[in-house]
C-alpha cells in the first residue's frame, strides 16, 4: 500500500494536519495550515509558504520518499545540518 506507514491524525484546528514518519526514516512531523492567501507548512523546526495545493503537495510527497532531495531542493545551503 502507497501510505503504509504513515498516520493522519486532524487537530480541533481546521486545516491543519500531522504526518508522522514512516519507521524507515527518521523524519520529523509536518504540518500544513490553509491561510487566506495559500499554506503555511512547518517541517521539525522549519517554515515553508506555497501558494497553492500542488507545490504543497508535491513537496510532502518528496520529503517522504527522499528527505535529502527535498532538504536540497527547499533548504538554503547554510540551513542544512
Amino acid at each position: 500500500m502507497p501510505n503504509e506507514g504513515l498516520t493522519f491524525a486532524t487537530s480541533n484546528t481546521p486545516n491543519i494536519g500531522f504526518l508522522q514518519a514512516v519507521p524507515s526514516q527518521p523524519q520529523q512531523a509536518v504540518s500544513i495550515q490553509k491561510v487566506t492567501n495559500g499554506f503555511v507548512i512547518q517541517v521539525g523546526c522549519q517554515t515553508f509558504v506555497a501558494l497553492d495545493w500542488k507545490d504543497v503537495s508535491e513537496g510532502v510527497e518528496l520529503y517522504f520518499a527522499d528527505q535529502k532531495a527535498a532538504m536540497d531542493k527547499y533548504l538554503p545551503k547554510e540551513k542544512k545540518a
